[in-house]
């Protein structure tokens, strides 16, 4: 298997990693090839409950393929239970989300926490993707781990890929 892979990274407060990676492979054994565009980003964590009341969110918007990706983060009650939630939504065509696939993960050394799955629409509201809990969802306490600290304000780094089949 032949691999190019291409690096940037841009400061803005944290740090925004984009690899792109292509493979070429053998058309007898998969009979299309796979993109895999990386990204990671970094959010802050409360440890304070009623911070998470307040349903905070944050936005981050990508390019890869061509298309825009939006990356959400958002921090909200799930019953009675303060949890954090990342998911992508696709900014195009409601039919072309089907091309596309990515995964998320959050992790400490020798842990994640990991999900995969296909971008939600920008036409869905991001009420109705986090409603349907159609993403990764971290548990506060699980998110403080992550973070490095059960006690005080600390950065969580959501990291994940982007893929389509051409």
């Amino acid at each position: 298997m032949n691999m190019k892979q291409t690096k940037l990274e841009k400061g803005n407060g944290g740090v925004t990693t984009f690899s792109r990676t292509t493979a070429s492979i053998s058309k007898t054994i998969i009979k299309s090839i796979c993109i895999v565009v990386a990204l990671s980003t970094t959010v802050n964590v409360k440890s304070n409950p009623q911070e998470v009341e307040n349903a905070t969110w944050m936005l981050t918007v990508f390019n890869f393929f061509g298309r825009q990706f939006c990356l959400h983060f958002e921090a909200f009650q799930l019953g009675t239970a303060p949890v954090y939630m990342a998911f992508l939504r696709f900014m195009g065509d409601e039919n072309e989300t089907k091309k596309f696939s990515y995964g998320l993960e959050v992790g400490a050394p020798s842990r994640k926490l990991t999900w995969q799955g296909i971008p939600r629409s920008i036409r869905d509201g991001h009420r109705k993707v986090r409603d349907s809990q159609n993403g990764l969802i971290i548990p506060r306490n699980m998110a403080l781990f992550f973070s490095g600290s059960d006690k005080e304000e600390r950065k969580l780094r959501v990291t994940g890929r982007i893929w389509r089949e051409e």
